[in-house]
């Protein structure tokens, strides 16, 4: 296992790939976009879970399924990539959650 200042145990880095799916589902459900957080993977509905369970020797790491709807990828990929935007926005100290 990597690590990283600031990052702690292995423990602070689950909790952190939680928190940024909860930040990513939220910039989701914002943009009107179905998600849903689980390991189910292979339904048509697109998915989001950490890998943290199968990521023995490694630091945990987000798993994502697109589903079936090609018309959504451009705003699944927006949600995506706003939640994690603000994961690090709040992680570095830079800004507040609400404020990417």
């Amino acid at each position: 296992m990597s690590t990283r200042p600031g990052w702690g145990s292995r423990y602070v880095i689950i909790d952190g790939t939680m928190a940024c799916i909860g930040l990513i589902l939220h910039a989701a459900q914002t943009l009107d976009v179905p998600l849903t957080k689980g390991v189910s993977f292979g339904f048509s509905t697109s998915r989001i879970s950490s890998a943290s369970s199968i990521a023995q020797g490694s630091d945990p790491f987000l798993r994502t399924s697109v589903g079936l709807d090609m018309a959504q990828i451009d705003d699944l990929a927006e949600a995506i990539l706003t939640g994690v935007k603000r994961y690090v926005a709040v992680f570095d100290g830079t800004r507040e959650a609400g404020s990417v």
